[in-house]
């Protein structure tokens, strides 16, 4: 077990909206999503975002070629700072209430009809701004983005080819609103509603022109990118035939988690649409499933510390780590209906006894699929059986994800995406090697180790690696009587599982005409062939 190294002080923690990863497992889940689809983010919802952003650095270039060869650099980035805030602003704020994810809506947007200095300071406290690293400025750039926007003198930006294109497109629409010579004004800080509200309806986030689709499709899926020359449009192509070919097989139609579930699980039949290229794409996919299911588990096992520390079960004798890992492997041996002194071989012949003659549990379906015991700890959360039930869910949820990481054996693109994190942050493999290292063993001693090493120690190391003055992120330390829990009863670790992308995927992929929108607003639909054709 990893202790601290040495006496501390600390305070309960203020917020669970710190966002720290409390066992340090979430990089490696984070890695095969922005492998899987880079250049995005759980936050990038809109295309028109890409269009007005790229448009505001498209104009203020303009500008900056006419009139701005004689500027120093702080005048260009007071100009360039001048009219970002402007463009932001209006854009905002002529989209209020249109959809989910409207960056600086909490901003005070009068509403009366008079004049109005637009610069961030003049609507309150709130500086985010749509350029932000937290939501769509990385997507925006060039190396890690979709390339639409690159840096100019001055701090400024401008756009690229790519991005000319794209704010060309929005411009032939924004050139209808009768405020188009205002807006383009670099100087001209002062706008109204009635300006927002025109220019809304030119650049709603809920429409489109065919020409900017146009565009923003050769960035988002570039025409048979090749992994050498652009291994992220390589990536992401690879991710949308992907989507194609599991709407195709779920009927033409079908909810994100549909096609989630139907990637992973590859195949039944013949699909042409799929290259072989394409299957290192979805062994990530497929691994990310699984490592999901695997860090849920291990931070079900967490929350069920924190709520035993909090509110100690009946009949538990102590809150040393000890007595912790005892109680929980009595209390899911119970569960499974096994004992404490069976063989860990006696669960996992359980788990592979119900998998039968499919390869694999995502391939068998119903109890050992991978996505049905996420959703059964998912639901365990808050319920009124969860210190008797996760401990045996959490433990057969492991032996799954280990079953099912064994059978990727002797497919070479499995072999990166299930060492990724290796030991340090329990990585696949190291999962793997730990069942294989307790087959022979007491169940009761594979839990001591789960409690004491995989969540305790991995807690108390991952923390301990990432220590700040004056900030405490201890769950709980070490006391004369056991664990001491450092946290409320209303902040035990909520746990669940990573964002992944293909929700954001999908609805960008709807606004440029990679996929259709359908009746059911759950559902997307499969593009005219002629789209499917060019990716």
């Amino acid at each position: 077990m990893n202790f601290p190294p040495r006496p501390f002080l600390v305070a309960k923690l203020p917020s669970l909206v710190s966002g720290v990863d409390f066992l340090g497992l979430g990089a490696v889940n984070e890695r095969l999503i922005a492998d899987f689809l880079p250049g995005i983010s759980n936050v990038t919802r809109y295309m028109r975002v890409y269009s007005a952003m790229t448009w505001m650095a498209w104009r203020f270039d303009q500008h900056f070629r006419t009139e701005g060869r004689n500027l120093s650099q702080s005048e260009i980035r007071k100009r360039f700072a001048r009219f970002r805030e402007k463009v932001e602003l209006l854009f905002t704020w002529g989209n209020l209430k249109r959809g989910p994810g409207i960056v600086g809506s909490e901003r005070r947007f009068p509403k009366n009809q008079g004049a109005q200095r637009l610069a961030f300071s003049e609507f309150g406290s709130v500086a985010i701004s749509w350029l932000d690293a937290a939501v769509y400025g990385p997507s925006l750039k060039v190396n890690n983005g979709l390339g639409f926007i690159e840096p100019r003198p001055g701090s400024s930006l401008g756009p690229t080819g790519l991005g000319a294109e794209l704010a060309a497109a929005l411009d032939a629409s924004l050139r209808r609103s009768r405020y188009y010579t205002k807006l383009c004004d670099v100087d001209d800080d002062v706008g109204s509603l009635q300006m927002a509200e025109d220019l809304g309806e030119r650049w709603s986030i809920l429409a489109s022109t065919k020409d900017e689709r146009d565009a923003f499709r050769k960035a988002f899926a570039p025409a048979r990118a090749l992994p050498e020359v652009d291994p992220a449009g390589a990536a992401r192509n690879a991710a949308v035939r992907l989507i194609h070919d599991a709407l195709r097989r779920l009927g033409g139609s079908g909810s994100q988690q549909a096609v989630r579930e139907a990637i992973a699980k590859g195949s039944t039949d013949a699909s042409p649409q799929i290259e072989n290229l394409d299957e290192p794409a979805r062994a990530l996919w497929t691994a990310l499933q699984v490592r999901q299911l695997q860090r849920l588990c291990h931070e079900m096992l967490l929350r069920w510390v924190e709520l035993a520390l909090i509110d100690p079960p009946v009949g538990i004798s102590g809150l040393t780590t000890g007595h912790l890992a005892r109680h929980c492997g009595e209390t899911a041996a119970r569960h499974l209906r096994l004992s404490v002194q069976d063989p860990l071989s006696e669960l996992t012949a359980l788990v592979v006894q119900q998998v039968g003659r499919r390869k694999s549990p995502l391939v068998a379906g119903g109890p050992v699929d991978p996505f049905n015991v996420i959703q059964q700890l998912e639901d365990l959360k808050g319920s009124t059986h969860e210190l008797e039930q996760i401990p045996g869910v959490a433990v057969r949820g492991l032996t799954i994800a280990a079953v099912q990481t064994l059978a990727f054996a002797g497919d070479n693109n499995f072999v990166r995406p299930i060492s990724l994190g290796h030991a340090s942050r329990l990585s696949l493999q190291t999962l793997v090697d730990l069942f294989r290292s307790h087959q022979n063993k007491p169940l009761g001693d594979f839990v001591d180790t789960l409690i004491e090493s995989c969540t305790v120690g991995q807690h108390f190391a991952t923390v301990a690696s990432k220590l700040e003055p004056g900030k405490n992120k201890y769950r709980f330390v070490p006391s004369e009587l056991g664990l001491k829990p450092l946290i409320d009863p209303d902040k035990v670790i909520r746990a669940g599982v990573t964002h992944d992308r293909l929700e954001i995927a999908m609805s960008l992929m709807c606004d440029c005409g990679l996929l259709t929108r359908t009746a059911d607003p759950e559902a997307f639909g499969l593009p005219p062939p002629s789209i499917r054709s060019r990716v």
